[in-house]
């Protein structure tokens, strides 16, 4: 095609372009161009939304009038929303840790560092709903702390005879751990003993384990499902190495047996004691731990 004719041809092309194009206006009103962005009112929803104007099938309607809609949209869905009753009235859920079934009574063991200053004590079983909770005698040494519950649990906890733990012997931890969020159901992790007699502090030893805020108070079980301990803490990674220069990880921190033990006669609690069980599978030893552990709550 000669240079002429493209030239004509580019020039009757400009010459019959429509310009912008206008959008079909919705119900009647005044068209819009394709690039205006309006308010959309969905009549039948009573749903406000922005979006370009041609593909508003609805009212067009002006930013004053959203608002308004709007406005009164979020008044009714806050009235439909009831807040749920606080367990404690005039309290807050300031902190949560892990306990268990100690007896069919629903006597429940967990930390001192869980229930102290704590104006209300709620307690959630595994399988049940909050209970009121409360607290019978604590120790702030030994950091255990008895709970009264009016529950009668599936289970009880079974203690492990032999008051020792092997080293490098397989424990399972299950409590409700911090992951972001409080937990609401009981979780289970896996590890084992480091060394039952390196503890620098007496009545404790030391686990590698991946126990987080929230373990705290909750059993250690051995691969019977037996308690051989109680969740009391983890190594704090960051100011050990700060210290030593050692990057240590996952490493739980338990009370032994003879500490809980003593706790408990103290107080006239007579635990149920296993001295040889078969191993059970991590299923296994979920599904019994699920019949007595639980959730602790602390209202402040």
């Amino acid at each position: 095609m000669k240079a002429g004719v493209v030239s004509s041809v580019f020039l009757a092309l400009v010459l019959v372009w429509p310009g912008p194009v206008r959008a079909a206006s919705p119900r009647g009103q005044v068209a819009q161009d394709v690039s205006d962005i309006v308010w959309c009112y969905d009549e039948d929803r009573d749903l406000v939304t922005r979006k370009p104007a041609w593909k508003c099938a609805d009212r067009i309607i002006d930013e004053a009038q959203a608002r308004k809609i709007r406005l009164q949209r979020t008044r009714r869905i806050q009235g439909l929303i009831k807040e749920p009753e606080p367990f404690f009235p005039g309290q807050r859920l300031s902190g949560t840790g892990s306990g268990f079934f100690v007896t069919e009574t629903g006597s429940v063991l967990t930390n001192w560092h869980v229930v102290d200053r704590c104006k209300g004590i709620s307690f959630t079983p595994a399988s049940g709903k909050p209970l009121v909770a409360e607290l019978v005698a604590s120790e702030k040494l030994k950091d255990l702390a008895l709970l009264r519950t009016s529950f009668t649990p599936a289970g009880v906890a079974p203690f492990r005879s032999s008051l020792q733990p092997d080293r490098s012997e397989d424990v399972f931890v299950v409590g409700y751990p911090l992951h972001g969020k409080v937990a609401i159901k009981p979780i289970l992790v896996a590890g084992h003993v480091v060394d039952a007699g390196s503890s620098q502090r007496p009545g404790r030893f030391p686990m590698q384990i991946d126990v987080r805020r929230g373990n705290s108070g909750g059993p250690v079980l051995d691969r019977a499902g037996r308690v051989v301990g109680i969740v009391v803490a983890k190594v704090n990674t960051l100011s050990v190495y700060a210290e030593t220069g050692r990057l240590i990880r996952d490493v739980g921190i338990a009370i032994r047996l003879p500490v809980a033990l003593d706790f408990l006669k103290q107080h006239d609690i007579t635990i149920r004691e296993r001295s040889a069980a078969p191993p059970l599978s991590i299923t296994e030893i979920y599904s019994k731990a699920h019949q007595f552990v639980g959730q602790v709550g602390c209202w402040r």
